[in-house]
């Protein structure tokens, strides 16, 4: 599958991946994007906006890098290789309960009451 969408954008090919079923879905700001599968091919058509693809060849390191490669990278980076844990989760959600109810020292005050836990002096 290939050529323009109706309403014009481009079509890119990506072998051996199969990110959606066929049907269109409307990007942020709400331009449709129609998505197919071609099975027999193994390759997925995309389909997007001129500014869409715009995009994605000025993020091209090189310019025989292929679109899939920018993709991939685009995906590589937005995937968590270490999501938080259920502890840090929690620290979090404790640490906002404590802006909320205003339990917080500005800096200023934070570094007085150090340095006199310590009994050092301030350097300015």
């Amino acid at each position: 599958m290939s050529g323009q969408p109706p309403g014009g954008g481009y079509a890119f090919k990506i072998p051996g991946k199969k990110i959606f079923d066929s049907g269109d879905f409307r990007d942020r700001k709400g331009d449709i994007l129609s998505v197919a599968i071609d099975s027999a091919m193994g390759a997925t058509t995309v389909w997007m906006s001129p500014e869409t693809k715009k995009r994605l060849k000025e993020m091209k390191r090189h310019p025989r890098e292929t679109y899939e490669d920018v993709i991939l990278r685009l995906i590589d980076t937005a995937e968590d290789p270490e999501p938080l844990s259920d502890e840090a989760i929690r620290g979090i959600e404790e640490s906002r309960k404590d802006i909320r109810a205003g339990r917080l020292l500005p800096l200023d005050e934070a570094r007085a009451e150090l340095r006199a836990a310590w009994r050092t002096e301030d350097p300015e």
